[in-house]
């Protein structure tokens, strides 16, 4: 008996060793990126969970693809759904965009300008993910609906 308790604390041991082994290589990976990557990996998952930070990066890239922001609706659903553990330490949002063409500024939605929108929804650091675009070419109207996400 003592024998196969030896064999048992020696095969715990040895779990215990490869363990701690992977754990200095996620160490020494980790220690390998750079400041300025890590400060771009931050970026896609912000810390700020301040509507009005989200409602100026998304009328910018609004305004940049030649249209107007008219409504804009942020809703954190971060408890509205079962969750991963990749999220559970993430709060979503829901924001529903409404976009209008406005002569005096010069904006107008368009389809090539809600592809440009899309786009740059898609290429942004912060990540976005693009749920639902209802486009009306007759009056120039266009709404999207996106999750963005931010650390708790």
């Amino acid at each position: 008996n003592r024998g196969e308790e030896f064999i048992r604390k020696t095969e715990d041991y040895q779990r215990q060793l490869r363990y701690y082994g992977s754990l200095n290589s996620i160490k020494a990976s980790y220690e390998k990126i750079s400041e300025a990557d890590k400060r771009k990996i931050e970026a896609f998952v912000s810390t700020s969970d301040n509507a009005s930070d989200l409602y100026s990066e998304i009328e910018y890239l609004a305004r940049a693809s030649g249209m107007s922001a008219d409504k804009f609706e942020i809703v954190n659903i971060s408890g509205s759904s079962k969750r991963n553990n990749l999220l559970a330490r993430t709060k979503v949002w829901r924001t529903t965009l409404t976009l209008i063409s406005d002569k005096a500024k010069g904006t107008n939605v368009s389809y090539s300008n809600l592809k440009k929108l899309l786009t740059a929804m898609e290429s942004n650091l912060r990540l976005m993910d693009v749920q639902r675009v209802a486009f009306d070419p007759l009056n120039n109207t266009a709404t999207i609906e996106l999750l963005t996400y931010t650390r708790k």
